[in-house]
């Protein structure tokens, strides 16, 4: 079975290098990580480049904003 870990975004900035660190090192990983930001205007597309471009396994989502 395929654990997956989905995590949404509009300008968190400020939290998603705690959220994403966390993520990223916990004892048991995941298999497949989507991280979805909802347009944000803030830096939250640089820090979740960041760690999908460098993490196996990690997709990033960028869509308009449109809400929840």
């Amino acid at each position: 079975m395929r654990s997956v870990c989905l995590v949404n975004s509009f300008n968190y900035a400020r939290f998603l290098p705690a959220c994403l660190s966390s993520i990223e090192w916990q004892s048991t990983k995941f298999d497949l990580v989507v991280v979805v930001d909802d347009g944000s205007t803030d830096e939250s597309r640089v820090i979740i480049e960041s760690y999908c471009n460098r993490l196996p396994g990690w997709v990033a989502l960028f869509k308009p904003n449109g809400g929840q």
